[in-house]
Formats: structure tokens, C-alpha cells, sequence
């Protein structure tokens, strides 16, 4: 009976253990995570050769470029991520030169005398482009001239005969400047007492509801410039914005004498500082 027993025992401990290794055999196989089997390849990036490079972008001067591309037709096997550093685009300088002699610019060619066009390309024969003004020949005072000048230019040396025919007119234009009237020159003669009569009789004008504070000349230009045009050659200002003179201004301005009551050019109550033109 026990030996039943045991036999029976040992039968179902051999039917649980082959049930166990079957199933374990039948389970779907499991694959590696992709980091651990594609790690040798990660560094994989396929792409295509590079296009040639197209059309630049000027024909000369300095402001051509021109690019090429190429584009990834596989990513590594650990995504398009290993590819992000790639360059996909390279440009380059193109053109940068200039036809007969030019020189290479911005936008452009700056082109000798004698040759025209966007570099240089096309021969030119007649006149330049008019030179800069030079310096007006007077300051002010309405005679004041200033010149400019052109050149006749052309592939072959040129003659007078040949100017005539290609270049006609003049190569010099001139023109009228600094046609404003001089500013007044005066020079200050001193601070002087007022008195009775006046030392300086005439009034020309009154400039106090107009006096600028800050800038004292201001009165004293204005009363220079109505001093010269009435032909007076004395003037004073008095009580900060009166503009005196007279006909005998120069014997009388000083008739009271020297006073400290002046300030930033011109006089307070019952003082002048008196000007000469």
C-alpha cells in the first residue's frame, strides 16, 4: 500500500515538473531593449551627397553667396536625434571681383572712368559724372562762387577734336554760394555811466520783451546789425535790452565816464556797454 502511495506521489511530481519546462519553453521571445542592442550603431547617420551649388546671388561686388544642401535618407538606429548636429546647408562667397578694372563694393563695383554698368562691364566714352563742389570762395556777403568740374573720358586718348564731338558743353559748372550777408564785426569799447542829457542820444530799438537770458550776445548782435545799416559805427546797450547810438556817439559816449554797472555785455539802469563797428 505505501509503495502505491509513493509511486502515485512520484508520478504527479514528474507530470508538474514537465507541465513547468513546457510552458516555460512555449513563452514569446523577448527582445533587448533597443539601447543595450543597437548601442554599437548608434552613430549611423546615412545621408545623401551634396547638390552643386546653386546660382550666387550677385554677379559681382562683394554682397554674392551661394549655398548647397543634402538631407539624411536614414537616421541612426537610435532615432533622428544622433543626426541633429549634421550640417544639411554650407554656403560660400561668389563673384567677388569686378570686370576692367573695378573695385569691388558693396552693392556693386565702383568702375574706372571710362566703363559703366553694374561690374564694369560696358565701355563708356563721354563725360564723367560731375566731381564734388569745392569750397565756397567767400564766407558770406553775397559774392561767393564755387566751382565743380567733369572729365571727358573713352577707351582711346582724347583730343580736343575728339572731346568736341563726344563731350560737348563745358567741364566746369559753377554756382553762387554764401550768399547771406556777413555777420557784424564790433568790438567792445567798455562799460560807461549815463547822465543827462544822454551820452548816447538816439534810441534805435528796445529788445526787452525780447531778451534771452541765457545768451546775452543775442542783443547785442541784433543791435550791431541796426547800428551798421543806419551808418552808425558807436553803439551801446542800456537797461539790458536798449540799443542807443548817435551821430556823434564817438566824442560823446564816454562823457560821464567809466562804470562797473554792466554785465554779460550789456548795461543795467543808467549805464551803457558801449561797442565800436
Amino acid at each position: 500500500m505505501v509503495s502505491h502511495l509513493t509511486l502515485i506521489i512520484s508520478l504527479v511530481g514528474l507530470l508538474y515538473l514537465c507541465h513547468f519546462h513546457v510552458e516555460a519553453n512555449s513563452r514569446p521571445f523577448q527582445k533587448k531593449s533597443c539601447w543595450m542592442c543597437d548601442a554599437p550603431r548608434c552613430d549611423r547617420c546615412v545621408t545623401s551627397q551634396w547638390t552643386t551649388w546653386n546660382q550666387c546671388s550677385a554677379p559681382c561686388g562683394l554682397n554674392g553667396y551661394q549655398s548647397r544642401n543634402r538631407v539624411v535618407h536614414q537616421p541612426s538606429s537610435c532615432g533622428a536625434g544622433s543626426c541633429q548636429n549634421l550640417i544639411a546647408k554650407e554656403w560660400r562667397p561668389c563673384n567677388r571681383w569686378c570686370q576692367n578694372g573695378g573695385t569691388p563694393a558693396r552693392w556693386g563695383c565702383q568702375c574706372p572712368l571710362n566703363y559703366i554698368g553694374d561690374c564694369c562691364e560696358t565701355a563708356y566714352l563721354g563725360w564723367s559724372k560731375w566731381g564734388d563742389w569745392y569750397p565756397c570762395s567767400k564766407t558770406c556777403g553775397g559774392l561767393g562762387v564755387q566751382k565743380r568740374m567733369r572729365v571727358c573720358v573713352g577707351l582711346l586718348p582724347i583730343n580736343s577734336t575728339t572731346c568736341d564731338s563726344v563731350c560737348p558743353g563745358s567741364n566746369i559748372e559753377t554756382r553762387a554760394c554764401n550768399t547771406h550777408d556777413c555777420p557784424v564785426e564790433y568790438n567792445s569799447l567798455g562799460c560807461f555811466k549815463d547822465g543827462t542829457p544822454h551820452a548816447l542820444p538816439l534810441l534805435l530799438k528796445s529788445f526787452r520783451n525780447n531778451i534771452d537770458w541765457n545768451d546775452m550776445t543775442k542783443i547785442v548782435r541784433a543791435c550791431a546789425e541796426i547800428a551798421k545799416e543806419r551808418g552808425l559805427p558807436i553803439f551801446g546797450i542800456q537797461f539790458y535790452g536798449e540799443c542807443w547810438s548817435g551821430l556823434d556817439a564817438e566824442n560823446t559816449y564816454n562823457k560821464y565816464g567809466p562804470s562797473e554797472n554792466c554785465w554779460n555785455g550789456v548795461g543795467k539802469k543808467g549805464t551803457y556797454h558801449v561797442y565800436k563797428i
